[in-house]
């Protein structure tokens, strides 16, 4: 999937699910729709997919606990905005 710098975040993770679909498990599909859904779109999605925030989003998730790791149950483990 090209990742085009003009497309929007939200367009650009609208589409992704696609293409994923059949190389991930279900239950991982759904859980990555819910980031995507409740996370990621109300953060960045009217971002270009080139913009510098990203990349700082991406780099707090990397360095904080997973979320099956040290979080109370429920959580995502996503940074909220």
């Amino acid at each position: 999937m090209h990742a085009d710098p003009n497309r929007t975040v939200a367009a650009y993770l609208n589409a992704w699910p696609g293409a994923k679909a059949l190389v991930l498990k279900p239950t991982t599909m759904a859980r990555y729709r819910d980031y995507v859904r409740n996370d990621l779109i109300p953060a960045f999605g009217t971002l270009k997919l080139a913009h510098r925030h990203i990349s700082a989003y991406v780099t707090c998730q990397l360095a904080g606990p997973r979320p099956d790791q040290g979080k109370p149950s429920g959580s995502t483990g996503m940074m909220s905005t």
